[in-house]
């Protein structure tokens, strides 16, 4: 099981991530998506959280897909998904 983070670490990991958010929103000009999950307890990393981080990467790539490619979209919704513009996938 993964160590237990203390709340200055929490709080440092935030800040750094506040940072580097707008980083980004200062070069980019563009809206920034942002995931991420609040984990309740002292452990922030587990095969389970793992787990639900990666499904919400997954629904996340599957709906910027519609947008970039709507051919790919469902029936009733490519007209909305050829719409969209200005998306930017970033790894923090």
């Amino acid at each position: 099981m993964a160590a237990e983070v203390s709340l200055l670490e929490m709080l440092d990991a935030r800040e750094r991530r506040v940072h580097h958010q707008q980083e980004l929103l200062a070069q980019y000009q563009k809206p920034l998506v942002c995931f991420t999950m609040n984990i309740a307890g002292p452990v922030k990393d587990s095969p389970l959280i793992r787990r639900g981080f990666a499904r919400g990467q997954q629904l996340l790539r599957q709906q910027f897909l519609l947008v970039m490619h709507p051919a790919f979209a469902p029936p009733g919704q490519a007209h909305a998904a050829a719409h969209r513009r200005g998306l930017c996938a970033h790894r923090l």
